[in-house]
């Protein structure tokens, strides 16, 4: 799997995504752009966006999606196991949020990045390509709206951008001063 994702609505916009920044709604959003007349207009011009979501709120999205309340690591077993040489798999482990942000850390040490969690300039490259607009996650729905009112569709806002409830800072996990050092190095 890729580390981004860019999605072409034919016609009106490339979005390059990473994962942990709206990804699916993104799909959802393409797909009822793509059903929509708003590709039709002859007079839309193409934009290139980069879609981006503060990295603190990506890793506790991927910490809240994929680790917490002890859902499984073991899809990550194979290829942590094999680099460290462990013998036993890591079936239903949990751990605390700053335990996730240490290994993250890890990872990063020993060059096995994940694709939730792999920096935008990793995935995206801002520094190579041409990208006409930053799309924020948090201000999605309103950047969106003003992009699709600089395309020339007609009424963008027939077109609203697919959010589901940002939970990534209800309660968000606290780090300790030891681990923000190193994290802000990474």
């Amino acid at each position: 799997m890729p580390p981004s994702v860019v999605i072409e609505i034919k016609g009106i916009l490339g979005v390059c995504l990473t994962r942990k920044g709206g990804s699916i709604s993104w799909k959802n959003f393409e797909w009822l752009l793509e059903e929509s007349e708003a590709n039709k207009n002859e007079s839309v011009t193409p934009r290139a966006a980069i879609s981006v979501r503060h990295p603190l709120r990506r890793l506790v999205s991927a910490y809240r999606d994929k680790y917490l309340g002890g859902l499984p690591i073991d899809v990550y077993n194979d290829t942590y196991r094999k680099k460290i040489d462990a013998k036993e798999p890591w079936y239903k482990a949990t751990f605390s949020f700053e335990q996730f942000i240490n290994h993250v850390l890890w990872t990063h040490e020993l060059k096995l990045p994940d694709i939730h969690w792999l920096p935008i300039f990793n995935t995206c490259h801002p520094c190579f390509y041409h990208y006409d607009y930053v799309i924020h996650l948090e201000t999605v729905k309103e950047d969106v709206r003003d992009l699709l009112s600089l395309t020339h569709i007609q009424d963008p806002d027939k077109y609203p951008f697919p959010t589901r409830p940002d939970t990534s800072l209800r309660k968000a996990p606290v780090l300790t001063p030891p681990t923000m050092p190193t994290f802000h190095h990474m």
